[in-house]
């Protein structure tokens, strides 16, 4: 009789646990979906290496259309697809725990990052005369001026300005500087965003074991009687 009593807070909190879950997922895909879009038009200044967004997109994807079935499972009180919705939240959590000790371990590597970085944005204001539209979106973006500073350019460009003004301030920072502090920014946020959803994840499994647990005996109980 406890199991029964207790069943439909167990339905209740694992339903509201879905709920808080999936309007996450959503803001993680909404987060990935414009960091792969900073991320594309930056692609050629960016070492490849260090672009995970779209996995990120992907992930928060899976987590939408998992939570989904977990709702079906909790609404019908069906045990099966209670206990699909477990291994497969299972499944990503380990993935994303597994992506992000790589990004930290990546991203530890700082001086290797930044090497990587200077060389890509050296190779880009080399070459200015035919990458004119990406140097004016990384400046813009990052607020930042010339490949070592403002001094790189003998006349300023106007995107070296606040909004692309040439009478209003100049930024002061490297472009080198600006994209590898950009991009080791983004690297730790996508790598604790993944943490902290796996651990959220896990509280989703086992949640959902115990009501799977709870729907299989009181379905014994019935079969008895």
């Amino acid at each position: 009789m406890a199991t029964h009593k207790h069943k439909p807070f167990q339905r209740l909190t694992v339903l509201s646990f879905n709920i808080l879950f999936l309007m996450l997922s959503i803001a993680v895909i909404v987060m990935a979906a414009a960091l792969v879009s900073t991320f594309n038009s930056l692609k050629q200044a960016i070492p490849s290496s260090y672009n995970p967004y779209v996995v990120l997109l992907i992930l928060g994807s899976f987590l939408v259309l998992t939570t989904i079935l977990g709702s079906l499972g909790v609404f019908q009180n069906n045990t099966f697809l209670v206990t699909t919705y477990t291994i497969i939240l299972l499944v990503i959590c380990g993935v994303q725990i597994i992506f992000g000790i790589c990004i930290f371990w990546s991203v530890s590597y700082q001086e290797d990052l930044k090497g990587s970085v200077n060389e890509t944005v050296d190779a880009i204001y080399t070459n200015w005369s035919n990458n004119t539209e990406l140097i004016d979106f990384m400046q813009k973006k990052l607020e930042c001026c010339g490949s070592s500073g403002p001094s790189y350019w003998g006349s300023r460009l106007a995107s070296c300005h606040e909004d692309g003004d040439s009478t209003k301030k100049v930024y002061n920072d490297d472009c080198q500087s600006a994209l590898y502090k950009f991009v080791l920014h983004s690297e730790r946020v996508f790598g604790m965003t993944v943490l902290l959803l796996s651990i959220i994840g896990i509280t989703g499994v086992v949640l959902s074991v115990n009501l799977a647990n709870s729907i299989r005996n009181q379905n014994r109980r019935r079969r008895k009687f």
